[in-house]
């Protein structure tokens, strides 16, 4: 997709996902944004009905793809990874946008699975180029011609014997445990496996998880000798593993490690105004009281811009211990599960959550509480 991008004139938005792009708000947003800065206005109508509660997706959507057409030049949208996301609703919007995809744009999307984005029409249409493994994967002669590029020396049948080794990614794991991870140098090693935690990354996050003040240096090195790092923007400013070295970096790292990078990752983030990234850090480092206070700090970031159904997923992710000690959270949860609306058994048990709050701990109730609390 980088190489196609590359030979071609368009404009280009490339949206890495992951798991929290499950919210389709978010997802739009994140699209809608990018579009706005193609040229100012083109987003606008699409971020608007956004930050609309309860406006249907479908018709942000819309608004969106008549600022590509207004656009009035090539664009190509990337989605990549799209396999992150499992949910039905943002699956459902992109399936949408793509009925309603103006003949300026493209999209390109990477994943792992066949998404159930209505695959068989656009095929019939001849409106789909597919690339799938069989087309990716080297040939005995390429992969020949590939090693003796490179300068090493390996028989046919061991060439041959990649077959079965290239088959297994446990395969692969122990390969990148037990003979690239050992040969590296001890401080590009310490380096891999300290920011393996980070999902995504910046050189000014590495620098303020690890104390360090040379990332950026660390980083560029790292992209020029092809170190599974993945750019996931044009500038070099933000930077993932590969999916398999990341995991296989953080077995060698250890939990406990990883929580204390996390944390810190997650108080960067804070400070940078990251709402998202931090509360996905504290929660990975399962540090339910700083996602406790980032949702009271910015329950209106998440209301006000529509992201209901997101806050509400982070306030079910909090103990109960959590929710006693901020009644606050539970109250507002119940106000906002109401609006969307959700299930009255889910309004209701947070309601009663807020109750029991008020009789075991009186000195944290508020008036707020009370009035969201009381039948009107």
């Amino acid at each position: 997709m980088r190489s196609w991008c590359a030979e071609h004139p368009d404009a280009v938005i490339w949206m890495t996902l992951d798991a929290a792009d499950d919210d389709p708000v978010r997802l739009w947003t994140h699209l809608a944004t990018a579009v706005e800065r193609l040229g100012h206005g083109l987003g606008t109508a699409a971020l608007s009905s956004l930050a609309t509660r309860g406006a249907p997706i479908g018709t942000a959507v819309d608004e969106l793809m008549n600022g590509l057409v207004a656009l009035g030049r090539p664009v190509a949208i990337v989605l990549d990874d799209l396999h992150t996301v499992e949910s039905e609703a943002p699956v459902h919007s992109v399936a949408h946008a793509i009925k309603r995809m103006p003949v300026n744009a493209r999209l390109l999307v990477s994943t792992r699975s066949d998404p159930p984005i209505g695959l068989a029409p656009l095929r019939a249409r001849r409106a789909l180029t597919e690339i799938r493994a069989r087309e990716l994967a080297f040939t005995v002669g390429e992969a020949r011609e590939l090693i003796v590029h490179e300068g090493i020396e390996l028989s046919a049948e061991g060439v041959e014997g990649g077959r079965a080794f290239a088959g297994s990614a446990r395969h692969v794991a122990d390969y990148l445990a037990d003979e690239v991870l050992p040969e590296l140098a001890p401080l590009t090693r310490d380096f891999l496996l300290r920011t393996s935690v980070l999902g995504r990354f910046t050189p000014e996050l590495c620098d303020a998880v690890l104390g360090h003040d040379d990332s950026a240096a660390v980083l560029a090195e790292l992209a020029r000798s092809n170190m599974f790092l993945v750019a996931l923007d044009a500038r070099g400013e933000w930077y993932r593993y590969h999916q398999l070295f990341g995991e296989v970096l953080q077995l060698e790292l250890g939990r406990e490690a990883a929580h204390e990078l996390r944390r810190r990752a997650a108080a960067w983030c804070r400070e940078q105004g990251l709402v998202e990234d931090a509360i996905e850090y504290a929660a990975a480092a399962r540090d339910s009281e700083m996602v406790a206070q980032l949702l009271l700090e910015h329950h209106l970031q998440f209301i006000w811009g529509g992201r209901l159904g997101q806050f509400l997923g982070w306030i079910r992710w909090l103990p109960v211990e959590q929710l006693m000690g901020h009644p606050f959270l539970p109250a507002t949860a119940a106000a906002a599960a109401a609006l969307i609306p959700r299930p009255e058994v889910e309004i209701q048990r947070l309601l009663a959550l807020a109750e029991r709050a008020r009789a075991e701990r009186p000195n944290l109730w508020s008036p707020y509480v009370e009035a969201v609390v009381t039948p009107s």
